[in-house]
């Protein structure tokens, strides 16, 4: 191998070794620990301390009533509680939303914990609103494909 071959291929691998390395730190800096609000709340009796400082993406449902939303300094704010098994956390969110958060939709909430007296926060900076219509939708099709009635 000659001497300008060797040096393309050096370059070439620590190219590759640096991008490698921004992918693995890009996948662990914006991956959270998942947990169900029922979950959440049963680890947190039991050791807080350990998910204080983490990123959290939690999933629930919208409690009936519980969404309040108004403008700060040209930003929208919303406060809710998400449910799941009767166990319920309190969230904090500001920025938009997505279209279909509503009243007992099915959201995953990401962001920190705080702990405010007693009662745990989650501070969220992202909400992601699952869609059950569209997966009914798709099956109600189905249905109407496979009866011969329609053929």
């Amino acid at each position: 191998m000659n001497r300008t071959t060797r040096k393309k291929l050096i370059v070439t691998i620590g190219v590759a070794a640096m991008g490698l390395t921004f992918l693995v730190y890009s996948v662990l800096a914006n991956s959270g620990s998942y947990r169900m609000v029922d979950d959440l709340l049963k680890d947190l009796a039991t050791n807080s301390d350990s998910l204080m400082d983490k990123k959290l993406q939690v999933h629930g449902w919208v409690v009936p009533g519980s969404i309040h939303e108004w403008i700060e300094n040209q930003e929208t704010r919303r406060t809710f509680q998400l449910e799941k098994n009767g166990k319920r956390v309190a969230v904090e969110n500001r920025g938009p939303k997505p279209d279909n958060f509503t009243d007992q939709s099915e959201v995953i909430a990401t962001g920190h914990l705080e702990k405010r007296g007693a009662e745990f926060v989650l501070i969220s900076d992202k909400l992601d609103a699952k869609c059950p219509s569209k997966y009914e939708g798709a099956a109600s099709q189905k249905t109407l494909a496979e009866n011969p009635k329609f053929h």
